[in-house]
């Protein structure tokens, strides 16, 4: 046998052989919001109910908004925090808007005037909570940034995708559901989606390690 054909042979044995980072990047999200998924549906009394499963997709509406936006920051190296300030001042506006027109349209263009992501996820929070609260969009930076980390945004940036981030928005209003309807209380949850946000920072970590000794 030739050095070649062994080079050829070792070569094609090498690109055969598993490698997580790489199966991790493809499936690895998805593989986690199935797991997620059916645990709660088993575990969990009154999960997998219409109402509530309705109620998660529109628990979701204003993170998944702010998350796409997160998505290109993060993606660029930077972060920002003042998401929830943010989404609460431009909400307050959007409201003022609608009170004083009586147009919601209006009151959209207001919002958007300041921010195109922030002004829809503005809006789609005065919705839900029918007024313009300053203290409401508390936490929801919280929710956007630990969707585009699960996601599989890089955190130290040049890597992520948006579908990625609504796949992760999905898996963090499964996870705060699940949180309510077992009671957890407000400060725990916080500390779960720290312990979250880590754990997507070392998988990361561990993924690229990987993907750079599979080349």
């Amino acid at each position: 046998m030739s050095v070649k054909t062994v080079e050829t042979t070792a070569k094609a044995a090498k690109k055969k052989a598993f490698n997580f980072g790489q199966f991790y990047g493809k499936y690895g999200i998805f593989i986690i919001l199935a797991v997620i998924f059916a645990v709660a549906a088993v575990a969990v009394p009154g999960f997998f109910s219409k109402y509530n499963l309705t109620n998660v997709l529109l628990s979701i509406a204003c993170t998944t908004v702010l998350a796409l936006g997160a998505t290109f920051v993060i993606i660029l190296g930077n972060i920002n925090i003042a998401y929830g300030s943010e989404l609460a001042f431009i909400g307050c506006i959007a409201c003022m808007v609608d009170v004083a027109t009586g147009s919601m349209p209006l009151a959209l263009l207001a919002a958007l005037a300041i921010g195109l992501l922030l002004g829809i996820s503005s809006v789609l929070l005065m919705s839900r909570l029918n007024s313009g609260v300053p203290g409401a969009g508390v936490s929801y930076e919280m929710d956007a940034i630990t969707a585009v980390v699960v996601g599989g945004t890089s955190m130290s940036g040049g890597s992520g995708t948006l579908f990625g981030t609504i796949v992760g928005a999905i898996i963090v209003g499964i996870i705060n559901n699940v949180q309510t309807l077992m009671g957890v209380d407000s400060n725990m949850q916080k500390i779960v989606k720290g312990c979250i946000i880590v754990a997507a920072v070392i998988i990361d970590v561990v993924t690229k390690n990987s993907a750079k000794k599979a080349r």
